[in-house]
């Protein structure tokens, strides 16, 4: 296995995919990832009415997100289906480092999928390791046990919020989660730019009477751990959807753009994007 190492903003020797041109190339000259998205999670949690909150990683890779929410959460439960990013989540999360961490080598799907295969990745070659799929239809990789985050619930402690992140198969771990979401109604956030088409993704949300919003998460951050002010991505997000129970109050002070229903898409939203207010949101 090909790994560097880097002290970024959670960790003093993180490793990571020598070859990775993303994940990896953003903690070499940042010291963080995603961090907007971080922080507005990290936000969310702090806020809420329970003293103890638990988050539920669902597509840790190699825990960028999973160690930023060790910091602030009682618990992280890490799930991570491909075997060379659970090996990397593994030593980032392992003994002392983190302890509250309890990471899962399993997938998450759809009710009645017990296996699904997961794409690996040649470590010699430069790629964007985080993107590989999970699926019953992929033709070559590993074969892995998948469950639903229902089938979670008797075992783990419940989740105050839930990040989804796995690359284009949210609505099967959404459609794996109905009771989590009816009776637990934790915070949702889940990667949405897979795919143009989130109806389903709706559908599901708002039958489970929850409300949502998108939020775009800039590639580079001016604020970045390492005070780079190199900025490589010039102006990309990653867009995603945060989702919130229509139960949980004051919901009326979330001052981001609103999923507008089922025939939204990120596109429309780009169209018009302003990431002015959505920035002061995740820095609260």
């Amino acid at each position: 296995m090909q790994l560097k190492h880097v002290e970024t903003r959670y960790s003093r020797n993180f490793a990571y995919h020598a070859n990775d041109t993303v994940i990896g190339n953003q903690l070499r000259e940042y010291g963080e990832y995603q961090q907007k998205e971080i922080n507005l999670m990290v936000n969310l949690i702090r806020n809420d009415d329970q003293s103890a909150p638990v988050v539920w990683d669902v597509g840790a890779n190699i825990g960028v997100h999973t160690l930023a929410f060790a910091k602030n959460a009682k618990q992280v439960i890490a799930f991570e289906a491909n075997p060379q990013n659970f090996t990397v989540l593994k030593l980032n999360t392992q003994g002392k480092l983190a302890p509250n961490v309890k990471i899962i080598n399993k997938a998450i799907g759809a009710p009645g999928v017990d296996t699904v295969i997961v794409e690996s990745f040649d470590e010699t070659l430069p790629g964007n390791y985080g993107a590989v799929r999970v699926g019953t239809e992929i033709k070559k990789g590993t074969a892995v046990e998948c469950r639903t985050l229902d089938s979670y619930l008797m075992e783990l402690p419940v989740p105050t919020l839930v990040k989804i992140d796995v690359e284009g198969g949210e609505v099967d771990v959404l459609n794996g989660a109905k009771a989590m979401m009816m009776v637990v109604k934790p915070v949702i956030y889940m990667e949405a730019g897979e795919q143009e088409d989130i109806s389903e993704h709706y559908r599901i949300l708002d039958k489970m009477n929850y409300k949502m919003w998108w939020y775009a998460c800039p590639n580079f951050n001016p604020s970045n751990y390492k005070q780079n002010n190199i900025n490589y991505w010039t102006n990309s997000h990653i867009m995603s959807i945060l989702a919130i129970h229509k139960d949980v109050e004051g919901l009326e002070g979330i001052d981001l753009p609103p999923v507008t229903g089922s025939d939204d898409s990120w596109t429309r939203f780009c169209q018009n994007f302003n990431p002015i207010g959505q920035e002061n949101i995740a820095d609260r």
